[in-house]
Order: C-alpha cells, then sequence, then structure tokens
C-alpha cells in the first residue's frame, strides 16, 4: 500500500490506500476468510485485497440492488474451514437466485442512492457540528 487515494477493500473493510486500483466502480467486496456474509459496495475505483472476494462484472443488473441481495443471503450453508469460517466461490455460483426485471431494480437503486447521499450529507453536518462543539467548549474553558 503506497498511501495513494484508491481504498484498499480487505475482508473487514478498508485497511488503507493504494496509488493503483484493480477494480473498477461500483464495486462490491465481501471477505472470502474469517469475515463472510458482510458485504460493502465502494462506489469508487478500489484495489481489492487477496483477503477479499469482489463482483468483477455485473450483468443484466443494477449494482446497488446485487449488494442489498448479498447483504441479506444466509452463507450458513456457504461456509467451510474448521477453525476460520472460508467463503468458497465456487459454492456461491451455484445457488439459484429469482432475479426480477432490470426497471424494477433501478428504481429500487434509484431510491436507496437518494437515501445514501442524504445520509452522507448528515454525517458531513454532525462531523461539522461536532468540530464545531469542540470549539465552543475549549473557548468556554479557557477564559
Amino acid at each position: 500500500m503506497t498511501g495513494g487515494k484508491y481504498p484498499v477493500a480487505g475482508s473487514t473493510g478498508t485497511i488503507g490506500y493504494h496509488d493503483e486500483f484493480t477494480a473498477e466502480a461500483p464495486v462490491i467486496v465481501m471477505g472470502r476468510s474469517g469475515n463472510i456474509g458482510n458485504p460493502r459496495l465502494y462506489l469508487c475505483n478500489c484495489w481489492t485485497h487477496n483477503t477479499s472476494l469482489y463482483v468483477k462484472q455485473i450483468y443484466e443488473a443494477e449494482p446497488l440492488w446485487v449488494f442489498y441481495l448479498l447483504k441479506n443471503l444466509n452463507y450458513d450453508g456457504f461456509v467451510g474451514g474448521s477453525a476460520v469460517p472460508t467463503l468458497n466461490r465456487n459454492d456461491v455460483h451455484a445457488y439459484g437466485i429469482a432475479i426480477p426485471p432490470l426497471e424494477l431494480q433501478k428504481s429500487f437503486s434509484q431510491k436507496v442512492m437518494s437515501l445514501i447521499y442524504c445520509k452522507e450529507e448528515n454525517l458531513s453536518e454532525i462531523e461539522k457540528l461536532q468540530e464545531l462543539q469542540k470549539i465552543i467548549l475549549t473557548t468556554m474553558s479557557s477564559r
């Protein structure tokens, strides 16, 4: 990891940054060992660490819909390994899933994306308010 602008997606989340990427946005990443069944959605290009599995191409499906599908699957039947839970992608490939029409997936994604943007704006506002609170408390305590 060279500290670049692309997040390095490990099995438990972003573990650093690199100056190159291995997957183009949107990227769905999931731990393949230790942290099974907790997919994450990257809306930017990222470097995928060897402890993770990622969706390389999404055919005829909306990425956000696929993310929530993966997030809500029960992975108990797919987990192997004795000491450390491990996900074998070959087992997952054989799993059958009913896929709704693409227009329905797009409608779902548009609605969810607006909520995601709203959440991000709220978190940004909370951060600003917390910084302001620190400044005010520091100013008041120095009087």
